[in-house]
């Protein structure tokens, strides 16, 4: 029979050492797998939704944040002036390059601003400052992101998109239901309310490179800002009519 091996006090120390430090190894490569996935998934999230809002979805202590309530918020529509009418001018494939290189501009300007890119609705860029996290000066943010965009479209690196791109924005601000609405398979982080249509109704009627704000948000910001009145103003969908502010810049 093979004799039973002994071992010291200090063989059991040497070895206690060794799997201590192979355990240590072994979490440090699981640590660093897992926070190279955690950064593919906020990568791959913030292609998609702002970095506030990648950031409240990733972070458990932010649940709070994603939760559907009532905020004051600013809303902000931009939208390209006869788009459909462009679009016959080009292949679909080259359309679809120009607008991507368009949203992207654009998308950097407002996240620049602390805004929460909504939705894209065709040529169409919806955004809200002030979710889901709290947002100072959020009236400020937004008028700075509308001239800051439209300043970018000038100097848009491709000589078509600078020639055809003009965009009306329209800005409005109040209270409205904001969080996870959809289906139990699909949800978007969105907001409902009448400030929202006020700013898609402002939206429609800004001409292209004009930025048109609701009365709250001049009453916010008209001393920090030029601003020319429009007038009272009758849009489809609203018993009231709106009084209607242009952003001069």
């Amino acid at each position: 029979s093979t004799p039973p091996v002994t071992y010291t006090a200090s063989d059991l120390k040497l070895l206690t050492a060794i799997a201590s430090q192979a355990a240590n190894a072994i979490e440090n490569i699981r640590f660093y797998e897992y926070r190279l996935q955690e950064e593919r998934i906020k990568s791959n999230l913030e292609r998609y939704m702002s970095p506030q809002l990648a950031r409240a979805v990733i972070d458990s202590k932010d649940e709070n944040l994603l939760k559907n309530c009532k905020k004051n918020l600013v809303i902000l529509f931009s939208d390209i002036r006869d788009f459909t009418t462009k679009c016959e001018e080009l292949q679909p494939e080259k359309m679809v390059e120009y607008l991507n290189i368009y949203f992207e501009s654009m998308v950097n300007v407002i996240f620049d601003h602390g805004g929460t890119v909504n939705k894209f609705v065709g040529d169409m860029i919806v955004c809200m400052f002030g979710a889901p996290a709290p947002l100072e000066d959020c009236e400020k943010r937004a008028i700075k992101a509308a001239i800051g965009m439209q300043d970018c479209l000038k100097t848009i690196p491709n000589d078509w998109i600078r020639d055809n791109f003009r965009t009306g924005i329209g800005i409005s601000s109040g209270e409205v239901v904001v969080g996870n609405i959809g289906s139990p398979h699909h949800v978007d982080y969105t907001a409902i309310g009448d400030q929202v249509n006020v700013a898609s109704r402002l939206q429609s009627l800004a001409k292209g490179g004009q930025i048109l704000a609701g009365r709250s948000i001049y009453d916010a910001t008209h001393h920090d800002f030029n601003f020319r009145e429009v007038g009272i103003v009758k849009v489809k969908g609203k018993k009231n009519k709106i009084e209607v502010f242009e952003v001069l810049y």
